[in-house]
């Protein structure tokens, strides 16, 4: 199929070719010069150019543009990767939004500051002891890590980065 429709584009483009040289040579040889009727000068047409005077340029309306955003930015993605990351922003976008709210209304509260959690473990010899150590400590890097992710790539990334917490706080501790 492939070579016939390369075929036909072959023969499209040499009729192509031919027909317009054809038409090259009957032009340029049916009417001798000297029969040609002599051009006669028509008259240029005066075309009065308008005034350019400088004008101050119109605002441009912002209130169209922003609708146009807003449509634009209101519609959710199909890919399931963007889907996911349009949701979350959205989702920030709503806790800031609420929290914001929230710090102005109650701006006499006191903030404590965060105390660290543990500075240095004493990790113990014996095999059982040492595993519960070594748990407590992953389980208190997942308290004050953000909750679990639910897509695979984002769970890897996750456990990657806990185990590397927990790895550096053994090597300190020793």
């Amino acid at each position: 199929m492939f070579e016939f429709i390369v075929v036909l584009l072959i023969a499209a483009a040499g009729w192509f070719y031919w027909s317009k040289k054809n038409n090259d040579i009957e032009g340029s040889s049916s009417i001798p010069e000297a029969k040609q009727p002599p051009e006669t000068p028509q008259p240029e047409p005066s075309i009065e150019e308008p005034e350019v005077t400088a004008a101050e340029p119109e605002p441009v309306k912002t209130e169209q543009v922003v609708t146009e955003l807003d449509e634009a930015v209101n519609e959710i993605p199909e890919d399931s990767a963007l889907r996911r990351h349009f949701l979350q922003n959205q989702a920030a976008q709503d806790q800031k939004d609420i929290d914001s709210s929230a710090s102005a209304d109650a701006k006499d509260s006191v903030v404590e500051p965060v105390k660290p959690v543990m500075t240095t473990t004493e990790i113990p010899v014996e095999k059982e002891v040492k595993r519960d150590v070594i748990q407590q400590l992953v389980a208190e890097t997942e308290a004050t890590m953000p909750p679990r992710p639910t897509d695979s790539t984002l769970k890897r990334h996750y456990d990657t980065q806990l185990m590397s917490i927990v790895l550096s706080k053994l090597q300190e501790s020793k």
